[in-house]
């Protein structure tokens, strides 16, 4: 499902957003390539949004990384095969020759990250409090984040390295089991 739902079409809008500014001459604002900071400065150029309205809504997948480029590959490799069998849970995949290392997010990060700005996507957001992402602000917390009293599920990221998550009503967190799937 996530594969066919969130990184099959978020990979071919990538590659579409790219191929379009490669068309128009554009050669800075290319996803995987640039910075957020380059491509939120590419977004303020009145003929992107005409050309290409969907860009805007491909930044929040990228907030995940600072380095685009690694990002972008990993994503094109979950995709491909249809069932994320590149898929490792406490690491990622090699980087310019390099095996992965603790500077890279992990697939799990990644994914995690993915699903979550696509639920914010298809969720409506809540009257009382409008600036708030629907699933990511009430579903969703790191242990960075300021917990408040839960009053619903949640899902917690306890550790990123190696990832460990919990579930939590509020009252009882339960961790998720540490499995290995091969």
């Amino acid at each position: 499902w996530l594969s066919d739902s969130v990184l099959r079409p978020l990979v071919a809008e990538i590659d579409k957003v790219n191929s379009t500014l490669s068309t128009h001459g554009m050669s800075e604002g290319h996803i995987g390539h640039d910075s957020l900071d380059k491509l939120r400065k590419t977004l303020q150029i009145p003929a992107i949004h005409y050309l290409l309205p969907s860009f805007e809504n491909l930044l929040p997948y990228l907030e995940v990384t600072t380095n685009q480029e690694y990002l972008i590959k990993r994503t094109k490799e979950l995709a491909g095969g249809g069932c994320i069998g590149a898929y490792r849970w406490n690491s990622g995949g090699s980087f310019k020759g390099k095996d992965w290392d603790e500077n890279l997010p992990t697939d799990t990060q990644i994914l995690m990250h993915f699903l979550s700005v696509y639920l914010n996507s298809c969720l409506p957001v809540y009257g009382d409090r409008p600036d708030k992402k629907p699933f990511s602000s009430r579903h969703y917390f790191t242990r960075q984040d300021k917990l408040e009293p839960l009053d619903t599920v949640a899902i917690i990221e306890e550790k990123i390295h190696p990832p460990l998550f919990s579930v939590s009503d509020g009252d009882i967190s339960w961790e998720v089991a540490k499995v290995k799937l091969v």
